[in-house]
């Protein structure tokens, strides 16, 4: 009771809460702990045993973990010892990017206001693709000089005047047949509908050839990809989806120099862009892109086995990211 409490009682219970927090840092249960989320409130009979194997094994997963990361980390400019588990996740994303870069120009990775960037760009690849498209059925019919005749005024008198008396009709039609047929490649009925309907197609394939001529500057970010010969718009969608995801660990990068951000970045992408003889199949580096990744796929699989067999505690705190919990506490850890 609190009218019991004396300085006395007051003075004990605070040493023993003090000594409560010192036992429960020293066992590695404090919410900062990087292993915080691998505990349990009920124990298991057996539990001990198994955990204290997953232990050893995750004890030896961070220590190869940790030597194949230094020369990794490094050359990615993110530190040769002392990384948080945010920072080797980043490094796990980055390297598995980097090593599925398809051929890409800098230009397009480090292109500014991206997601605007992104949208205008499959805008215009789909104008590309409906071009190709035009083309390939339009020109079967014709020749490419059609497009220099005034189409639209020519589609314009053939519906002005399609619904008018027979004569007139039948004498734009006639008209309009007769000057279609000079760009024709082969020779085959027209009716007024198949007229309006080549017209609106040719119409529209001036369209977007305007259009991708307007954006020439936009396309060039695709560099030495796009060309005045059809690209391969598939390819072109590759090379937008693998920017968009290297973006998105560019998002997670911190630091509080905007400069160092920067400079980063353009290596990253240098590498990646301008430097794919570096990640070949058994060159070093390319190795130990790999060896990194493997290691990290082996630690996550262990740290998750050790998850499953516990039951987390739900406290927010506890289950919050922890970005400072260094892989070297996760050993020190384990040790004790």
């Amino acid at each position: 009771r609190l009218s019991d409490m004396t300085p006395e009682k007051a003075a004990l219970i605070a040493a023993r809460s003090r000594s409560l927090q010192s036992t429960a840092e020293t066992a590695g249960i404090s919410p900062q702990h990087s292993l915080r989320e691998l505990r349990t409130s009920r124990w298991q009979f057996g539990l001990e045993q198994r955990l204290s194997q997953m232990l050893d094994q995750l004890v030896d997963n961070a220590d190869e973990l940790e030597k194949s990361a230094a020369p990794v980390l490094n050359r990615l400019g993110l530190g040769s010892s002392g990384w948080s588990r945010h920072t080797l996740d980043l490094a796990d994303e980055l390297c598995k990017c980097i090593l599925e870069c398809p051929s890409v120009e800098i230009s397009l990775a480090l292109a500014e206001d991206w997601k605007k960037t992104q949208s205008r760009l499959l805008a215009l690849i789909e104008n590309g693709r409906r071009s190709e498209q035009i083309e390939e059925n339009l020109f079967k019919i014709y020749s490419a000089e059609i497009l220099s005749l005034p189409l639209e005024d020519i589609l314009h008198t053939l519906l002005e005047n399609r619904n008018k008396n027979f004569l007139i009709s039948w004498f734009h039609t006639i008209r309009t047949k007769f000057i279609l047929r000079k760009y024709m490649k082969l020779k085959q009925g027209l009716s007024t509908e198949i007229m309006i309907q080549h017209l609106e197609l040719a119409i529209e394939l001036l369209f977007h050839n305007s259009t991708l001529e307007k954006n020439s500057s936009l396309a060039s970010l695709f560099g030495r990809h796009w060309s005045n010969s059809r690209p391969e718009w598939n390819h072109l969608q590759q090379q937008i989806k693998w920017v968009s995801t290297f973006n998105d660990i560019l998002a997670k990068t911190v630091s509080e120099n905007a400069d160092d951000i920067e400079s980063i970045h353009k290596s990253w992408a240098s590498l990646a862009c301008e430097k794919p003889e570096l990640l070949a199949t058994g060159a070093p580096l390319g190795l130990a892109f790999t060896s990194f990744c493997e290691k990290m796929k082996m630690f996550k699989a262990v740290f998750e086995e050790m998850k499953s067999q516990l039951e987390p505690e739900r406290d927010s705190d506890i289950m919050s990211e922890n970005k400072n919990g260094h892989i070297t506490v996760v050993t020190e850890s384990a040790g004790r």
